[in-house]
């Protein structure tokens, strides 16, 4: 069955939308059904854990792509493809943890009247390129590198300053 009824004739061909059946499309937009062979927990549960996902594959893409700039990786080894995804969880708990550190900054800021545009959690991870570690010159043994925020960025300064990162 199709969206569409069309008619064809001698010399001419028509078609239009098959109401009937888009009025029980329209019933499920916006509705998406998980099936799954999980019998121990509960359906809410499984749902959080299938979002949860896509926060791991999102943040996974942005890691690969914004940050560490690598084209795609195909793993054909067992230990490969176990480092791949404890990678992946791994930079998850980055983006949860810094999410939770920066939920009320991020929230004030957006809140802010007049403010047309509003940062989302991935943007503000982006805004961490700007800065920039410094290793003083000749100082190599004692380790001693400094972050350094252009003067401008001052919700930079204030998104690290939530997260329990020493600051200089």
């Amino acid at each position: 069955k199709t969206m569409f009824i069309v008619e064809v004739g001698d010399g001419y061909m028509d078609y239009r939308l098959n109401r009937d059946r888009l009025s029980g499309k329209v019933r499920y937009m916006g509705v998406w059904a998980l099936k799954t062979n999980v019998e121990d927990r509960s359906g809410e549960e499984i749902r959080d854990d299938y979002k949860l996902l896509y926060y791991v594959e999102r943040s996974f893409r942005y890691l690969k792509t914004v940050l560490l700039h690598t084209r795609p990786i195909y793993h054909r080894f067992p230990e490969r493809i176990r480092a791949h995804v404890r990678l992946s969880l791994m930079t998850l708990n980055v983006f949860l943890f810094m999410n939770d550190h920066w939920k009320d900054i991020l929230d004030k800021y957006n809140a802010k009247k007049g403010r047309k545009y509003k940062i989302s959690r991935l943007e503000a991870l982006q805004l961490l390129d700007k800065v920039k570690i410094v290793a003083l010159e000749g100082d190599e043994q004692r380790n001693n590198h400094f972050i350094f925020i252009p003067p401008k960025e001052t919700l930079v300064r204030e998104l690290l300053s939530a997260l329990p990162v020493k600051m200089a």
